[in-house]
């Protein structure tokens, strides 16, 4: 099951972030490993798609009070098989 350029870049994002790897996080380190702007909810629909195939799974997080809710998200061992295989295909 081959993902797309985004849900890669998606999928390294969350690995680089480690426990830090909320929404808002994820967007701005792929627009700005990447040079490219990413429209309002357009990393929540690839995160929910990354989601359903069990590619990532969101961690317990404590949510500050008054704050808005971050939900950080950590690789599956699925979603590392990926990224690996992607990353491997992409250097041959």
């Amino acid at each position: 099951m081959v993902a797309g350029v985004l849900q890669l870049q998606i999928l390294a994002a969350i690995a680089r972030l480690g426990p830090n790897a909320y929404g808002k996080a994820i967007q701005e380190s792929v627009e700005t490993r990447h040079d490219r702007k990413l429209g309002d909810g357009q990393v929540y629909v690839v995160l929910a798609q990354l989601r359903d195939r069990g590619l990532i799974e969101p961690i317990e997080s404590n949510v500050p009070t008054g704050g808005a809710p971050r939900v950080p998200y950590r690789l599956t061992e699925t979603g590392e098989r990926e990224l690996q295989t992607a990353t491997i295909g992409r250097s041959e």
